[in-house]
């Protein structure tokens, strides 16, 4: 399950993992049904949770230097918050997100973990303002300490500069 909690998803990859997470719960749905309908007692309806985690996952990129959202960004997070509709469609709401803020390794490592969480901050914000609880936010600066490619090449640092998504996503039912 540790595999889970790397993020180097796309968009595209998001939207398939939602799909996943509603089908798996649309799966456990009708278990549950038919084994119910095995049970002759009647029990008193009790809400179950089910968590998902992490479900949809989001990597926004910056320019070097940069905490700005420029309008690449914007469209990522905008698709992060259409797969985070599209789950709530499904009886699923996101319980908590995840801001995780990284840099690449041109900086000092106290200039890098300051930008990594001016970074995080920033996208956090966005999130606020797209109606996210402040309270199901959790901000973490990593500043250049996780590199997810090669910090000697300009490919490599500028996948560096990001920031991650990842969401822990809760479904309440009750049994029948």
């Amino acid at each position: 399950m540790q595999a889970q909690w790397y993020f180097a998803l796309t968009l595209l990859t998001a939207h398939v993992a939602v799909g996943h997470v509603i089908g798996s719960a649309r799966a456990a749905d009708n278990q549950t049904r038919e084994s119910s309908r095995g049970n002759a007692s009647s029990q008193p309806s009790t809400p179950v949770f089910f968590v998902e985690n992490p479900a949809i996952h989001a990597t926004v990129r910056f320019r070097s230097g940069e905490a700005r959202l420029d309008s690449h960004a914007l469209a990522e997070l905008r698709g992060f918050m259409k797969a985070a509709s599209r789950v709530s469609e499904h009886g699923y709401h996101v319980h908590a997100v995840g801001v995780f803020g990284h840099a690449d390794s041109s900086g000092s490592p106290q200039h890098n973990q300051r930008l990594s969480e001016k970074r995080a901050n920033s996208v956090a914000d966005w999130l606020r303002k797209q109606g996210i609880p402040s309270s199901a936010i959790e901000v973490l600066a990593r500043g250049d300490r996780e590199p997810s490619a090669d910090n000697t090449t300009d490919v490599g640092r500028t996948k560096n500069r990001r920031v991650e998504l990842q969401t822990s996503i809760v479904r309440t039912r009750t049994n029948e």
